[in-house]
């Protein structure tokens, strides 16, 4: 009989969720390094219009949430950094 060694959630053997978890618990630890945090907002087609209006948001990215999120995510950022 093999010896298996200590289970580990990055284990050639680990399942996705494992590996997923693992993943989100490295981001949300460099986060905190980093003095960062996150929100879920709430947001309607206004502001979606008011990104690609004022240039934040490309119109072909309009319905992908992941660029929205990061045109939000600089739209701050500027505004905060021109405070």
């Amino acid at each position: 009989m093999l010896d298996r060694p200590p289970h580990r959630s990055t284990s050639p053997g680990a399942t996705r969720a494992q590996l997923a978890r693992a993943r989100r618990k490295a981001r949300y630890r460099q986060r905190q390094r980093d003095g960062k945090m996150t929100a879920q907002i709430e947001f309607d087609s206004q502001v979606v219009d008011l990104l690609v209006r004022t240039g934040w948001l490309p119109p072909r990215e309009v319905h992908d949430r992941r660029e929205i999120s990061e045109a939000i995510e600089r739209m701050l950022a500027d505004a905060a950094a021109h405070r």
